[in-house]
């Protein structure tokens, strides 16, 4: 019985192809294009500051963190260094402009001009 289910199946999806729309991931990697994505966040309940992220990602993008330097024995290494790598530099860019805000001057000085005006700088 088993056999004839096989053939059938064969035959139905010669007759009729599949019409799944192929996902961003597929497409991607059919095209020899680097995929990387985020399935889901999960965050403990009460505290909006820790969480997770579950990615998935194609070989391509693999290769891609292999090609501008990333190694490790696991892709996930890879790809955990990369994730930690882009989190770093949130936080420096975030600091940077933190710390311009702060070093920047607290006074503003005015001048006089004609008419009752003033200049602010």
């Amino acid at each position: 019985m088993g056999k004839i289910k096989n053939i059938f199946n064969k035959v139905k999806n010669a007759v009729f192809p599949s019409t799944k729309a192929k996902t961003a991931k597929e497409i991607a990697t059919a095209n020899g294009e680097p995929y990387i994505d985020v399935v889901q966040v999960d965050f403990p309940e009460g505290d909006a500051k820790r969480g997770s992220f579950e990615l998935d990602w194609n070989d391509k993008f693999i290769d891609f963190l292999k090609e501008n330097g990333y190694t490790g024995k696991e892709d996930e290494d890879l790809v955990d260094t990369w994730f930690n790598d882009i989190a770093r530099n949130i936080v420096f860019e975030a600091n940077q402009a933190d710390k311009a805000i702060v070093e920047a001057p607290t006074t503003t000085k005015s001048t006089k001009l004609d008419d009752g005006r003033k200049e602010y700088s």
